[in-house]
């Protein structure tokens, strides 16, 4: 069952078109990489996908529904630097900021706020730090926070920009060993990232994109160089072709 379907998805910024007709869905219990270089417009087709920008044309369905009814049912995971980390709030609270939707502006949380707040810290090991202010954490404590926000909604399709940078290998470990885990639970999961040889060993499938999708397929099926060399914008002698295992 497909969770997220994006067809004909066009996006303009600034008078300038960042998207062009791209189309891709992920299927329940799928760990999908959304792979490019910057500037490809993964972050702006996360937000697209999300409902946060407007597109220019096309559509996109969260199980069969409008994006913007099945809001709800999508947890989004920005890039660390995009949340006010300075902002005088625990753990906890914080974690509770994803569910303000549920909760109603000016209400307090319920009971089931509470345990869903709670459920999502524990996945991500941080239930000990619930009280501990944000502004003292780590980068990988940040970034786990910010996937326990996300997963608070225990939403069925989670997007992910950019979860692993500039984290140590135990919590890029740690948050992988989550997100295979939500995929076998029957979540979709969609994730950019720029480590090429980590998605080609963990994703169960690739979206090569450069404003358009270039490339859409498992990664055992993604050895011609020549469509990473289009993705890329690189030459047939970059070594990055020869760690992906795909050198011309």
């Amino acid at each position: 069952m497909s969770v997220l379907r994006a067809e004909g998805v066009s996006v303009r910024l600034g008078g300038r078109r960042v998207l062009r007709e791209v189309g891709l869905s992920v299927d329940a219990g799928e760990l999908v990489g959304l792979i490019g270089p910057n500037g490809a417009g993964k972050t702006t087709l996360l937000r697209a996908i999300l409902g946060v920008i407007r597109t220019e044309s096309g559509r996109v369905e969260i199980e069969g529904e409008p994006v913007g009814r099945m809001r709800s049912r999508v947890g989004y995971v920005p890039q660390r630097h995009e949340f006010a980390w300075d902002f005088p709030i625990t753990v906890e609270d914080t974690v509770m900021t994803g569910l303000v939707r549920s909760i109603g502006w000016l209400r307090r949380p319920r009971q089931r706020h509470y345990e869903a707040v709670a459920e999502s810290l524990a996945r991500v090991r941080m239930d000990h730090l619930a009280e501990r202010p944000v502004g003292e954490l780590s980068g990988g404590q940040r970034q786990r926070v910010l996937v326990a926000r996300a997963l608070a909604l225990r939403p069925s399709l989670l997007l992910l920009d950019e979860p692993f940078t500039g984290l140590d290998m135990p919590t890029q470990e740690l948050l992988l060993e989550l997100f295979d885990g939500l995929a076998a639970e029957g979540r979709a999961v969609l994730m950019s990232t720029h480590d090429l040889s980590g998605a080609m060993h963990q994703c169960s499938r690739l979206c090569l994109i450069n404003r358009t999708v270039i490339a859409d397929a498992p990664p055992a099926e993604l050895q011609d160089a020549e469509v990473w060399m289009r993705a890329f914008g690189v030459r047939a002698d970059n070594p990055v072709l020869r760690v992906l295992g795909v050198a011309a």
